[in-house]
């Protein structure tokens, strides 16, 4: 009974998260009010459940890793005067819903309906978007990203991060549907999705959607290869012209402002080469970045081992950022307090800054060991299921996306990734 409960809980409270539009209610209230739900819902199953019941928490060496993370985060607190004890809520929250994502990923039929739920989420949202594009927004922006589509979110990056890792689940949903009526909802499912990520104009999201659709073709290779699925060339095909259509139909269109006028997606796409190439320094965003990162080595060269202190990072960054000013090694001219940045945008780069490099070590081992456990039940044959493939590409998304941005911090975007990490973690949802 606890268990179906935590269940409905989390994905009616995935659908409140999404929905809260920022002139409509606090996304980052509702989040902390569906933490709270879980969290007493949890500690209940634990007190109810009997010692010779089903094991409810994760095997010991997934225990074990955990608790390494959790150490070295808060081992970075007491020796640091910049930390933020009062943000050791939100260093929680991954933990539980791991625990919970691996507790529920085999015991009940509702948690499995937990992938369905990040598409239909993404099929609403990228429906709203494409209002906002066409300006028949029934709703005041509510953000300062007025030229920008942001759908319900209050940012274009947050909305493209949240649509590109739905994307892998839509087409693995796509695949494995049996009748056309389903496939064929699906397919338009992937094209709401796919038109909804080009719009947004998030070029970190593009790159990490397209490593999650790789993840989820190679998994469908695999099963394609041992008889699993089958590939039906009609449908293929029009998948792709669909896909193709709706690129050609935006190519031209613009998705943003930009210094010289309306930038087109065609345009955004062809920038992305900035990031490496010679035109980084005249790309605003990217070379905002570099100079976040150059300020966030400045802080990790100061404290390797330990980090600054969890949630440390926007006040460290400002003293940091002034240091460097002074010291005439980062510019004065053109940058404000406007800038000065809550997060590295880099996730891999603000957990060595805050918490040191035992904690950066932690979470990479995490996500070695689940991945790899993972990926290798896929290759080997060990299960048959398409969706474990989404599931992976999902991850795979947001860890590629927290190269260049910060997903993990985000309340729905965050919550999505620990429960779908715990997910990938269980032996009985990979099977």
């Amino acid at each position: 009974m606890l268990q179906k409960l935590l269940g409905w809980v989390l994905l009616v409270g995935l659908w409140g998260i999404l929905l809260a539009h920022p002139v409509l209610y606090s996304r980052k209230l509702a989040y902390i009010f569906v933490c709270l739900i879980v969290f007493v819902v949890w500690v209940a199953v634990l007190v109810r459940t009997p010692k010779a019941g089903r094991c409810i928490l994760p095997p010991a060496k997934l225990v074990g890793i955990l608790a390494f993370l959790g150490i070295s985060s808060i081992l970075s607190m007491p020796f640091s005067p910049h930390a933020a004890w009062a943000n050791l809520f939100s260093w929680g929250m991954p933990f539980l819903f791991f625990g919970v994502g691996w507790w529920l990923a085999a015991g009940t039929s509702i948690i499995r309906s937990l992938p369905g739920v990040v598409v239909w989420g993404a099929g609403a949202a990228s429906t709203y978007a494409m209002f906002q594009y066409a300006q028949a927004d029934f709703l005041p922006s509510g953000t300062l990203y007025r030229d920008r589509v942001v759908s319900v979110f209050e940012n274009p990056n947050y909305f493209a991060n949240y649509v590109a890792a739905a994307l892998p689940l839509a087409l693995a949903a796509f695949f494995r549907s049996g009748d056309w009526r389903s496939r064929l909802g699906w397919c338009l499912s992937v094209g709401l999705i796919y038109a909804g990520l080009l719009i947004a104009g998030s070029r970190g999201a593009w790159w990490a959607a397209l490593s999650g659709a790789l993840v989820l073709l190679a998994g469908l290779t695999i099963q394609l290869y041992r008889g699993v699925v089958l590939l039906r060339p009609a449908w293929m095909a029009a998948l792709l012209v669909m896909l193709g259509g709706i690129t050609v139909f935006f190519a031209e269109r613009p998705v943003l402002q930009g210094p010289a006028g309306p930038v087109s997606v065609g345009e955004r796409m062809r920038s992305s080469q900035n990031i490496v190439g010679a035109g980084a320094a005249g790309d605003a965003t990217i070379n905002h970045r570099y100079r976040i990162w150059q300020v966030g080595w400045e802080m990790i060269r100061e404290r390797p081992l330990l980090g600054q202190g969890y949630g440390s990072f926007p006040h460290r960054f400002v003293e940091v950022r002034q240091v460097l000013q002074a010291e005439e090694k980062f510019p004065r001219e053109g940058w404000s307090s406007y800038f000065d940045a809550r997060y590295a945008h880099n996730e891999y780069l603000h957990i060595w800054a805050e918490g040191g490099l035992f904690a950066l070590l932690g979470f990479l081992g995490l996500i070695v060991l689940v991945l790899a456990g993972a990926a290798k039940a896929g290759f080997l044959g060990q299960t048959e299921r398409l969706d474990l493939w989404g599931a992976l590409g999902l991850v795979v998304v947001m860890l590629v996306h927290s190269l260049v941005s910060y997903p993990l911090h985000l309340p729905l975007n965050g919550m999505v990734f620990w429960l779908m990490l715990g997910h990938l973690a269980n032996r009985d949802y990979i099977t």
